[in-house]
């Protein structure tokens, strides 16, 4: 889940989030424009804030690649 989705689920403001990772409004403004990568401390404060709903992946966008093929499968491993 993207950050913007659990603020706007949340019906809490960027000066919230803000006040509840300790940091300023216009850090999570950043995030929000994936303007700035969080350090992996703040994604570490996102993740506990969010209860685990916002992940580092969601905030780096790995889950926005595409995915490859299953290695197991290309080799012919497997069940």
């Amino acid at each position: 889940m993207q950050l913007s989705e659990w603020i706007s689920e949340c019906g809490i403001s960027q000066v919230e989030v803000a006040s509840g990772l300790g940091v300023d409004q216009s850090t999570i403004s950043r995030l929000l424009s994936r303007a700035r990568v969080p350090s992996p401390a703040l994604m570490k404060r996102i993740y506990d804030l969010t209860e685990g709903r916002v992940t580092p992946n969601d905030l780096i966008g790995l889950d926005d690649l595409p995915r490859k093929p299953d290695d197991a499968a290309s080799s012919g491993a497997g069940p």
